[in-house]
């Protein structure tokens, strides 16, 4: 299915199959862009059983995303969790430093998640974690997800995260990493299930805590940790020390109400 726009408005669904996605869904490394409004995936949502779409956005779809995070941000204020991504910043991924998915019910824009390939440039996380320059191309950053309210408990992070990887796996990207505090639950709970881990802690984003998380997507299995070790998310210092101590964290313990954090040493 290709999504005809006029403005921000859908004009026009134009139906294709299987193969047609397959093959147009796929990253310009001399550009270095995606093409846009394209479906990449559908299903239903658990709760409603309403149909949702998926599509990659591009830079048309600038003020819709902008308005959409606006919304978000209004709906958290804390800053130790929620930072906001500048215009910029968003506007460079959707003209082609990145993915965007954008996820739909009917014309609405109910969610969308951002893939960032940083290259070289200063901000990649690689840099926080030593790894070599030669590295460092096959970096790509999971960054923002944004689930509307209403919309929350269908399973859209894990199924934005899953495009995400399949976006990184299809054009050669080996290393997704991704920032979290340590007191965003829900968002800790889906990178962790998704199979990223933490090495380090930093303060990022005007000075909150962050938990720097990456996996190797060449691994064939999946880590197992010795030595478990169960600490609250708001204590810096032991969190810190485990790191030193080569350990990484990697899961959760509790829930939402009252949780810990998972260390182990691989």
């Amino acid at each position: 299915m290709t999504i005809a726009y006029e403005g921000n408005e859908v004009i026009a669904l134009i139906m294709l199959n299987d193969l047609e996605i397959k093959n147009r869904y796929k990253f310009n490394k001399k550009t270095r862009n995606f093409s846009s409004a394209e479906v990449v995936a559908s299903g239903l949502l658990k709760k409603t059983r309403k149909r949702y779409y998926v599509s990659v956005l591009g830079a048309e779809q600038l003020d819709r995303v902008l308005s959409f995070q606006k919304f978000m941000g209004s709906t958290n204020s804390s800053r130790d969790v929620f930072q906001l991504d500048s215009p910029e910043h968003v506007e460079s991924i959707l003209s082609g430093a990145g993915v965007t998915h954008g996820v739909f019910v009917n014309e609405e824009l109910i969610a969308y998640h951002m893939t960032y390939f940083p290259g070289r440039r200063a901000d990649n996380l690689g840099r926080d974690l030593g790894l070599p320059q030669k590295d460092l191309k096959k970096i790509a950053h999971f960054e923002t997800v944004y689930v509307h309210p209403d919309y929350q408990g269908n399973g859209l992070q894990q199924k934005l995260h899953q495009l995400g990887k399949k976006a990184c796996v299809k054009n050669g990207f080996s290393y997704p990493f991704a920032t979290v505090s340590p007191i965003n639950y829900w968002s800790l709970k889906n990178i962790f299930k998704f199979g990223l881990v933490a090495k380090l802690i930093l303060k990022k984003y005007a000075g909150n805590p962050r938990l720097i998380l990456f996996s190797d997507l060449n691994l064939k299995k999946k880590p197992r940790f010795s030595k478990i070790v169960r600490v609250v998310p708001d204590d810096l210092t032991r969190q810190k020390e485990l790191f030193y101590q080569s350990y990484v964290a990697f899961g959760l313990f509790g829930t939402a109400k009252k949780y810990q954090i998972l260390f182990g040493v691989p």
